[in-house]
């Protein structure tokens, strides 16, 4: 289940590039209504021009061809160009943001939290919010598009046909919602467990001259080795997961356009639908295909940033053990001396200090 706090709550780094942003959706409308002109042009060169033999008009398509291949790469480029600047922007801000973070965090944090996993959240996790911002989130929403007017225009070209064809829609949505779910599963707890590698590695060359003095090279290695067979294991179980939602999504698309293949020729046999209305309903539905197969991997590719979301933002909601009061005073110049009365400490819920007081007079040291 992709939960919905995390996104929006990443959706509110992107507030300061709007304007990037909403260009960006701009161009994927426009590179979205550019898709849908090409089994139209498929139509009129069947109807209007291999039946009429109008070479006039062939002309006009195939030079029209050119003019709108060259529109739609340059909307694309710039797409492209604005996104990734939004969404480079906002991953700086977003390390900025937990790399000081870490600093104001308590030692106690550092001691309940593997070194391997927090380096893993800044690197990984991040990585994978990066390829969000930068190409997932505005391929979902040009694909939507595509996918949207797809049906649009089948409807207009055969209502029947396209009622019939809407039914695999829900299949295809209901095989990529139960196969998202064990992905994102997976992918959690294979980032986790990549951290855990991530600290045996670390552990084993910051202490090597202690291990080999002790002789205990082997026990670590087991210790390894173990660890990562479970992320083998791990690892597979999201390959199965993803290789298997493509060719599911494709298998139950290739079911319903079989029915509407003979459905569609039964109508151009009594005339109800042209040939290039047929040949361009077809191009539509495999244009609308497109998006559906996408899906697959654009929703591997959020539940995996989810999932890297909610790990970062693990550590910047956490808070110091130790802060200063809302009413406490800047001291911004020592006039006499610090005084210190009654102070109590504790660490690790073992009290050190108990109603400790000192006084240091100006200029004095104390070591």
């Amino acid at each position: 289940m992709i939960k919905g706090k995390s996104f929006f709550r990443l959706l509110k780094y992107l507030k300061p590039y709007g304007g990037l942003v909403f260009g960006a959706l701009f161009m994927s409308i426009l590179g979205a209504g550019i898709s849908l002109i090409f089994p139209w042009l498929v139509k009129i060169i069947i109807d209007r021009i291999l039946i009429q033999k109008n070479m006039l008009l062939l002309l006009y398509i195939t030079i029209g061809i050119v003019f709108i291949f060259f529109i739609k790469g340059l909307t694309s480029y710039i797409q492209n160009l604005w996104v990734s600047k939004a969404g480079f922007r906002v991953i700086t801000k977003l390390r900025s943001e937990l790399y000081q973070h870490i600093y104001s965090l308590s030692a106690s944090f550092f001691q309940e939290n593997p070194t391997g996993d927090i380096i893993s959240r800044m690197t990984n996790d991040v990585t994978n919010i990066q390829n969000l911002f930068s190409h997932t989130f505005i391929n979902i929403f040009m694909d939507l598009l595509i996918l949207i007017g797809s049906i649009g225009v089948c409807f207009y070209i055969n209502w029947k046909l396209t009622a019939l064809s809407i039914v695999v829609f829900p299949l295809v949505g209901l095989s990529i919602d139960y196969l998202g779910k064990k992905i994102r599963g997976a992918s959690h707890l294979l980032q986790s467990k990549t951290a855990v590698l991530t600290q045996l590695i670390e552990r084993a060359v910051l202490g090597i001259k202690i291990i080999q003095s002790y002789v205990s090279g082997h026990y670590e290695v087991e210790k390894f080795e173990k660890e990562n067979e479970l992320n083998f294991y791990l690892a597979m179980k999201q390959a199965r997961a993803i290789a298997l939602l493509t060719p599911l999504v494709e298998l139950v698309s290739s079911v319903g356009l079989t029915i509407m293949i003979w459905f569609g020729g039964r109508e151009v046999v009594f005339g109800k639908l042209t040939p290039g209305g047929l040949v361009a309903f077809l191009g539509y539905i495999a244009t609308a295909a497109a998006p559906l197969s996408h899906f697959s991997n654009g929703i591997q590719a959020l539940q995996q940033s989810l999932a890297s979301a909610e790990r970062i933002f693990e550590i910047l909601d956490t808070t110091p053990q130790i802060h200063d009061l809302s009413e406490a005073v800047s001291i911004n110049s020592v006039n006499q001396g610090i005084n210190l009365k009654n102070i109590n400490f504790s660490y690790g819920g073992e009290t050190i200090l108990k109603n400790f007081s000192l006084q240091i007079a100006k200029g004095e040291k104390i070591g």
